[in-house]
């Protein structure tokens, strides 16, 4: 048994149990008291999100004991992206918010200590994971993601307490005041698979048809599936036509060479390959 001391008034062993899960208890309760917990964030948003919206999963957010108090929601909203943007910097700019959108459908908002941001999403996907909501853009579409029905978009919103420093950074961000109904232009799809071409992925088959003078015409197909997406390349060569099917199939590249095809027919191209090799969209 460890003897008593002035420091250790009573040996280790005869410290009753109860008293230490009291003890304990005790100090959780005392060091949680008087923290903020974000109770008025909620009303936030329950005043400037646009009627009819459907949450997509439970809304949430931090309690504010460890990092600063937020909460946000993520909805499903019928209608087009700048409306539905628009329509939440004029709520908040009546609660006496600054507001400003420096991207179509990106809202930035403050008010003394609270920030509030909307993200707006057409034409892309949302997943939900242990009560979560994932919201994708145009691009890409993750296994067991949904896509965002037509003529919805999905709505990412959320407000948060600041700090003074923060607060001043967000006050520079939105001093411009730039507006907020701009429409987010829709990505064409196939931007995707220039993007693939022209980057590190594809920088050993952009010098391979370099080298064998092809082009200019290049036929560009491209599917999105669940956690596959896939760009088909046909080019036409000197003594005929190639093409590979490039595939980015659940977080692997599958990129194999060109290969010699017989001619399709017909041949459309919808994309044109420059002499160095980078391939660009048809105007």
């Amino acid at each position: 048994m460890t003897p008593s001391s002035p420091l250790n008034p009573m040996p280790r062993e005869m410290v009753p149990l109860g008293r230490l899960v009291a003890l304990c208890f005790a100090i959780a309760i005392l060091s949680a008291c008087g923290y903020d917990t974000g109770v008025d964030l909620p009303p936030v948003l329950e005043r400037v999100v646009p009627s009819g919206a459907r949450p997509v999963t439970t809304c949430g957010g931090s309690s504010g004991l460890i990092d600063e108090p937020s909460y946000s929601c993520t909805y499903l909203v019928r209608g087009e992206a700048g409306a539905i943007a628009d329509r939440i910097a004029r709520a908040l700019r009546r609660d006496g918010y600054a507001v400003s959108c420096p991207r179509p459908g990106e809202l930035a908002a403050l008010r003394d200590d609270v920030r509030v941001t909307a993200e707006v999403t057409a034409g892309g996907s949302i997943s939900r994971s242990g009560g979560v909501a994932n919201v994708f853009p145009s691009g890409y579409r993750p296994e067991g993601s949904h896509p965002i029905p037509q003529g919805f978009v999905a709505l990412d919103l959320g407000a948060i307490r600041q700090s003074e420093a923060s607060a001043a950074f967000w006050r520079g961000q939105v001093a411009a005041g730039l507006p907020c109904d701009r429409a987010p232009v829709a990505p064409d799809p196939l931007e995707v698979c220039i993007t693939w071409w022209n980057g590190p992925v594809g920088s050993a088959t952009s010098e391979t048809a370099r080298r064998r003078r092809a082009g200019p015409g290049v036929r560009v197909v491209r599917s999105e599936h669940p956690g596959v997406s896939t760009c088909t390349y046909t080019v036409r060569v000197p003594d005929g036509f190639q093409r590979l099917i490039a595939r980015f199939d659940h977080g692997t590249w599958i990129w194999p060479p060109l290969r010699a095809v017989a001619r399709p027919r017909p041949f459309r191209p919808n994309a044109r390959l420059a002499r160095d090799g980078r391939l660009s969209l048809k105007g």
